[in-house]
């Protein structure tokens, strides 16, 4: 028989990222200081635009449709201005959406999903093409390309070129993640 407040909660869209900080602290322990300053400017960044497109900040529970509606439109007419990409939309738009849904879980809101089919169709996950084998042998592993590098550089660029992690992945590994059996 859990207690399920009731949506007169007073959280603020403002509110959103320093919540969602607290809530995810143990995921979060995990990053790099860079990671985490990323993971909260993008936050941010998200919420400062959705206050911005709706004309103020606003409590959770004052939410609706139609504010995500401007905030899709917001971003549609960016992406038609060619301004920015599907998927960088799609992204900001998300990052609200998430941290809506986490909160409302959280608190245990009993909130409509105004999120509910946000996403602006027509992004694509690019893959990343692959270089080209003769590039990787005759350019980037040709005698000198690193002798630039430090030590840990040089290791962070062959670990990307054998596993395809990205350098900040490499550049943040530890012993204890490292699992070599």
């Amino acid at each position: 028989w859990g207690h399920h407040p009731t949506p007169t909660d007073a959280t603020l869209l403002s509110e959103l990222p320093e919540i969602c900080q607290s809530i995810q602290a143990t995921v979060l322990m995990r990053k790099s200081p860079e990671q985490r300053q990323k993971w909260r400017r993008l936050r941010d960044l998200a919420v400062t635009t959705f206050i911005n497109v709706i004309g103020g900040d606003k409590k959770l529970v004052d939410l609706t449709t139609d504010d995500v509606d401007k905030l899709r439109d917001h971003w549609k007419n960016r992406i038609l201005a060619r301004e920015v990409e599907i998927d960088t939309a799609n992204k900001n738009i998300g990052q609200i959406a998430a941290m809506f849904r986490e909160v409302k879980d959280e608190k245990r809101l009993k909130l409509d999903d105004v999120f509910a089919r946000s996403r602006i169709k027509g992004g694509e996950k690019k893959k990343r093409v692959a270089f080209n084998i003769q590039y990787v042998q005759d350019i980037l592993l040709a005698d000198g390309t690193m002798d630039g590098l430090n030590d840990e550089a040089r290791a962070i660029f062959y670990v990307v070129a054998e596993t395809g992690m990205r350098p900040s992945e490499v550049a943040g590994l530890t012993s204890d993640t490292i699992l070599l059996n």
